[in-house]
């Protein structure tokens, strides 16, 4: 069993005593424009589909681009139907893997360097168990292209495994997601996390 966690910490205590950089536009290839254009209607499916399944939910955020970029990590370890699916889903049929790993790369190195008035971190992390082996290119790629951290962990201890987990997340959105994950499955082989940590106006 495979895990996918999306995470996403905000804070509004932000220093108003910066002085804004000057506008930087992101300038972008003829293909990273086009799957650039794709990842925008995602990210409006994606919000449509948690508008009707959070009607009565008040103060939600999310993060489409976290969602994306998670599935897009994910890609890395399909082959065939599986991978076609997820780059349906992405809107990324037309690009291969390494077009749209390099896509993810600028634009998250961009965006973390985009506004310094505000503080924005985006990481990931891929859990693996003790007992799987996953290929080296899918560990190599994660780590170079999204910044992931891989690391293996015992999910058969699931008390282990929860604090670990929930460490990671604790460290990594500044104490504002604490604990995520409890009573594991013993059915989890490996999980995929994404954290946005976001402090603005």
């Amino acid at each position: 069993l495979m895990m996918i966690i999306v995470l996403m910490g905000c804070s509004n205590d932000v220093d108003l005593g910066l002085r804004p950089k000057e506008r930087m536009d992101i300038e972008l290839s003829r293909s990273e424009k086009v799957m650039a254009n794709e990842n925008v209607d995602f990210s409006f499916r994606f919000f449509q589909q948690i508008n009707q399944s959070t009607v009565n939910t008040p103060n939600l955020m999310v993060s489409p681009y976290s969602v994306s970029m998670a599935l897009a990590m994910l890609a890395n370890g399909a082959d065939t139907n599986t991978l076609a699916e997820i780059k349906d889903v992405l809107g990324f049929s037309e690009a291969d893997l390494d077009e749209m790993n390099s896509y993810f790369q600028r634009i998250t190195q961009t965006l973390l360097d985009l506004d310094n008035t505000t503080k924005l971190g985006i990481t990931n992390s891929i859990w693996v168990d003790n007992d799987l082996t996953v290929y080296e290119s899918f560990r190599r790629v994660n780590e170079d292209m999204y910044d992931a951290k891989v690391g293996n962990i015992d999910f058969s201890n699931a008390q282990e495994a929860n604090q670990t987990i929930n460490e990671w997340c604790a460290i990594q959105t500044n104490d504002l997601i604490k604990k995520p994950v409890s009573n594991l499955s013993p059915d989890v082989r490996m999980m995929l996390l994404n954290a946005l940590y976001f402090k603005g106006i």
